[in-house]
């Protein structure tokens, strides 16, 4: 059984958007990488759940069923994190310093979040 330390969150994040999107090329553009990487990191993600996430046929990607429930439960956690990263739950003017650790793996996927958000809360 898979237990959270192994949990690669940008598997977890490509697969989310490949069936957001219905397809790899979409998800991919979205990442900027290539259609073969995002392919290969859905495919090591099933073979780490050890369960089939998609029906692969010709011309398109069909979620299985397990790959529905998936879906639906990193979709909760992705909303999530961009609520909070977004600002929505926070109120009124926050001014103050705040300090971030955030390891290698998780640096890709935040990075860009906190800079929007520094962005927009200067």
């Amino acid at each position: 059984m898979l237990d959270f330390a192994q949990l690669d969150f940008r598997k977890l994040r490509i697969f989310y958007l490949v069936a957001r999107h219905g397809g790899l090329r979409a998800a991919a553009s979205k990442l900027n990488m290539t259609l073969s990487g995002a392919s290969f990191s859905i495919r090591k993600l099933e073979d780490q759940l050890g369960v089939p996430l998609f029906k692969r046929t010709p011309n398109r990607l069909i979620l299985t069923l397990e790959g529905s429930q998936l879906a639906e439960t990193v979709e909760s956690i992705f909303t999530g994190i961009d609520k909070i990263l977004a600002g929505s739950t926070f109120e009124g003017e926050r001014v103050g310093h705040l300090s971030m650790s955030i390891n290698s793996d998780l640096a890709w996927y935040f990075g860009p979040k906190i800079s929007s958000f520094v962005k927009k809360y200067p």
